[in-house]
């Protein structure tokens, strides 16, 4: 099942026979992936960065769209398009300081290089497969109509993602709002359309409608790339809305679903 940009896989539709099946129906399997390109340290690159933080910025994406659901990071993939000395062993460096920050340091993490070219510019991709309880625990589906819409912090893309990475959506957040059920229903990190595109994908998913709020259309930091996913579309009661503002800062209102 596809849901938003994630993969769901109930695990008892690999194993639908014998004894596993019993445990199966407990789990999903929840993909998701990023790729990140001409940002790093190779010539032709367009935007400078250390490869580290470049390596920590493409998996904060899969790790964000993980936990939005409520699904937690199991294994880790890289698809370096570039040697690995020097530039895959600078990603492992910063795929190892990012699980760190995010909670999951002991998750495994295999991938490959490019051995074979001389390549001229970075080239990165993530793939992570993470676990997920069954759908009471599964963070999907769970908007209804009337929900108010909110988007979390304000979008950054390129250098003002090096130049203001303080501010960007922590994993800390994430858990925040997860720790609030009664008033979050909805979780989704904000990708390159823009939070209005967001909202209405969620609300697609949802089978409702996206009601954005007349003032707000024509704003560009409703319709700006969110570059790593650096801010959220969060959905939820009439009373999110104060406890978002109770606890972060850049706290828009968008609209509601119907």
């Amino acid at each position: 099942m596809k849901y938003r940009d994630l993969t769901l896989l109930a695990i008892e539709e690999m194993f639908p026979l014998g004894l596993t099946k019993q445990r199966a129906e407990e789990d999903y399997l929840v993909f998701a992936c990023d790729s990140s390109a001409s940002i790093g340290e190779k010539p032709n690159d367009q935007l400078a960065s250390p490869n580290p933080l470049t390596a920590q910025t493409a998996l904060r994406v899969p790790l964000i769209e993980l936990r939005a659901v409520n699904a937690e990071p199991v294994l880790a993939f890289y698809l370096v398009n570039n040697e690995m000395n020097p530039t895959g062993l600078a990603y492992q460096e910063g795929f190892q300081a990012e699980l760190k920050r995010a909670g999951f340091p002991h998750i495994q993490v295999n991938g490959s290089t490019e051995e074979n070219m001389v390549t001229s510019m970075s080239a990165l991709g993530v793939v992570l497969m993470g676990k997920a309880a069954n759908n009471e625990g599964l963070w999907i589906k769970r908007v209804v109509s009337g929900d108010r819409v909110f988007q979390l912090k304000r979008p950054r893309c390129g250098q003002a993602v090096l130049d203001e990475m303080d501010k960007l959506v922590s994993y800390q957040d994430i858990d925040l709002l997860l720790s609030r059920p009664d008033l979050v229903h909805e979780i989704c990190p904000i990708g390159s359309k823009g939070a209005l595109n967001e909202a209405g994908q969620v609300a697609d998913c949802n089978q409702l409608s996206f009601k954005a709020n007349p003032q707000g259309e024509d704003l560009a930091i409703h319709q700006d790339s969110a570059g790593p996913a650096t801010a959220l579309v969060v959905v939820g009661t009439d009373q999110l809305g104060s406890f978002l503002v109770d606890h972060f800062e850049e706290v828009y209102d968008l609209g509601e679903m119907v």
